[in-house]
């Protein structure tokens, strides 16, 4: 296979990784003995990938990790007081209070209970924890809750919700106008059937990874990917990733885009499912680091399409 320029791609991506001097390479991490399930658990994807890809200017990130907001308030012009509302599907984790500098109240909602207390422990550290509610709630019952607010913010919600019509409707009647949302979601194909492009590359990638990055849990090795039919998948999860795809369509549909971060996980999220907590050594880091560039190559180059990505959105 090879590029828009007639370059094959396993020469030209590592090239191009090779030049890139603004790649980090040497920053090492403590990983010995980490419970990590999926691609964002790693410092790797979500300090150093992650920032590189949700960009809109050089050195600039939308989302300087772990702090999500912090660069968004700064980007946006958000009321001074303003009322939020936060849905973060893996819990609140992610925040500090400092990040929500001109919030003046933050409703922090979330139906995991552990999640939600583990939250209200780390905000009571912070100066500013009187501006927040914590709501334990499901999630198909968020905009039933009374009240509107200037900005509202959902993290992995949508591609959950099987009656998304609904659900934006509900968001819109809760958001004031010119109140803005952000969406952070997989928008990858529903039931996670990925293309047979991406699977043919994860494939690929699986057969040269080395033995020891391959082993699961149970001491077996991921030799592919084993891509569920959408009936079979329904079966083991049936509410994730519902109707994943046509979120983007739907939320632009209903309000105004302001701006688009897609930020891969075409070929990350099914390569390292699993198996993410193998690479710990200096060299394992090197190699995710050449898979997260690979990835990101072949997104640029139009190859493939991003499967997550945040969206920043008004309600006119």
């Amino acid at each position: 296979m090879k590029n828009k320029r007639g370059i094959p791609w396993s020469k030209w991506w590592i090239e191009k990784y090779l030049e890139d001097k603004t790649i980090p390479r040497f920053q090492e991490y403590s990983l010995e003995g980490n419970n990590f399930m999926g691609w964002l658990d790693h410092p790797v994807v979500v300090n150093e990938y992650l920032p590189s890809q949700i960009a809109w200017e050089k050195g600039w990130e939308i989302l300087e990790f772990p702090h999500y907001s912090r660069n968004i308030t700064s980007r946006y012009p958000f009321p001074y007081n303003g009322k939020w509302l936060i849905c973060v599907n893996d819990g609140f984790t992610e925040f500090a209070a400092q990040d929500f500098a001109r919030a003046g109240s933050v409703t922090a909602v979330n139906s995991n209970m552990w999640l939600l207390s583990y939250s209200k422990r780390k905000v009571k550290l912070d100066k500013r924890r009187d501006i927040f509610n914590f709501v334990a709630i499901k999630q198909e019952d968020l905009f039933l809750l009374e009240g509107r607010y200037d900005v509202i913010f959902l993290k992995m919600v949508l591609n959950r919700i099987a009656k998304l019509e609904h659900i934006v409707e509900l968001i819109k009647k809760r958001l004031n106008k010119g109140g803005y949302l952000i969406v952070d979601d997989y928008i990858g194909p529903s039931r996670f059937q990925y293309t047979d492009k991406a699977m043919a590359l994860v494939d690929k990638l699986l057969l040269y990874l080395p033995e020891r990055l391959k082993k699961l849990r149970d001491g077996t090795l991921k030799e592919c990917y084993l891509r569920y039919s959408p009936e079979v998948f329904a079966r083991i999860a049936p509410n994730i990733a519902v109707r994943s795809d046509e979120i983007e369509k739907i939320l632009t549909s209903n309000f105004k885009l302001v701006d688009k971060f897609p930020y891969g996980g075409t070929l990350l999220d099914p390569l390292l499912a699993n198996i993410v907590h193998n690479f710990v050594t200096a060299d394992d880091l090197m190699l995710l680091r050449m898979l997260c560039n690979f990835e990101k190559t072949l997104i640029d180059e139009g190859v493939i399409e991003s499967n997550f990505a945040v969206f920043v959105l008004i309600n006119e």
